[in-house]
């Protein structure tokens, strides 16, 4: 069985071989055409630097990385502040706005250590009331 592309960028990330340009070019063939959940390989691994890489990528899919909101979720309360804030990113692109709130709220993250987390929670959590600002887009333009 040949591996996908995505699959092999993965590979040489968990080897710590991949460029800058390879985290790029993942970000680009998941949200297009490949399955987001191929980053259960980084984002489920015991070493904290895969799982930092994987949450950087996850936060770039916006809503292509819908199936693994649950993984973000769980990640908002996580030890690293990177990951927590790239999951947040994920989170408020993926869930409908209440529930976004409600779990940012829930996670501490308007009072978080993180400065940078800290100021996206906020004002995330200070916006109207749409209910994800790319969802709400892509509704706005069915309709």
């Amino acid at each position: 069985m040949v591996a996908s592309e995505s699959e092999d960028i993965i590979e040489r990330i968990a080897a710590n071989r991949h460029t800058s340009e390879d985290l790029g070019r993942l970000i680009k063939l998941l949200r297009e055409r490949e399955d987001p959940t191929l980053l259960l390989r980084l984002l489920d691994s015991s070493d904290e630097r895969l799982v930092a890489d994987g949450g950087y990528v996850l936060s770039e899919l916006s809503e292509a990385g819908a199936p693994l909101l649950p993984t973000a979720l769980s990640f908002l309360r996580h030890g690293r502040q990177d990951v927590r804030y790239w999951a947040m990113n994920s989170v408020m692109c993926c869930a409908e706005r209440n529930i976004a709130r409600q779990r940012i709220v829930e996670a501490g993250l308007p009072t978080d250590s993180w400065d940078l987390t800290r100021w996206a929670a906020r004002r995330f959590l200070d916006r109207g009331d749409f209910e994800t600002s790319r969802g709400a887009t892509r509704r706005a333009r069915k309709e």
